[in-house]
């Protein structure tokens, strides 16, 4: 592929930005298409643009995109685009752009509860309660919430997360 736009080295566009033209295309495709979600659009204008050239002061007065935002994505494709020399096809092409723009996972809270815990609580659920001389005909969330802590298969734990975990592994109980 031969290079198509570059962008203008300045003292406030410190990277360059050179896209071939079938790169051109894909991102007008992205842009263009009503599936693109919003994040992506503005992330495949902020590069298309700065390979017009554009200053991120002419991107922000157009699209109000924040100078620490571009910053970022402009870093982000830079350290990325690479990739896409390595591929012919179109359809390749817009997976890789849409690879290198997405966003990065979501650590998030580390979980309460390992895998085994919830399988063993389960499995507490799925058991007559007098088998582990309880003496309940079946269980509620607040017996098993403390029946798993009497057994020793958690610390603690609410009786709604019982009833959560019971939810997602379509088990039932009483309601309380």
């Amino acid at each position: 592929m031969t290079p198509n736009r570059q962008s203008k080295a300045s003292a406030e566009n410190d990277l360059t930005i050179t896209l071939h033209d079938r790169e051109i295309k894909a991102f007008q495709s992205l842009i263009q298409s009503s599936t693109t979600g919003q994040e992506m659009l503005k992330r495949c204008r902020i590069i298309l643009e700065f390979s017009e050239g554009k200053t991120k002061y002419s991107i922000n007065k157009k699209y109000g995109i924040p100078y620490n935002t571009m910053s970022k994505w402009i870093k982000v494709w830079k350290s990325k685009e690479r990739i896409l020399k390595e591929t012919d096809s179109d359809a390749e092409i817009k997976k890789r752009i849409l690879s290198i723009l997405k966003d990065a996972p979501r650590s998030g809270a580390p979980k309460k509860f390992q895998e085994h815990e919830v399988c063993n609580i389960v499995a507490l659920a799925c058991s007559n309660p007098e088998d582990v001389e309880v003496p309940l005909s079946h269980w509620s969330c607040r017996t098993l919430a403390r029946e798993a802590v009497n057994q020793g298969l958690v610390k603690s734990i609410s009786f709604k997360q019982i009833a959560n975990f019971l939810k997602s592994g379509g088990v039932k109980t009483t309601q309380d």
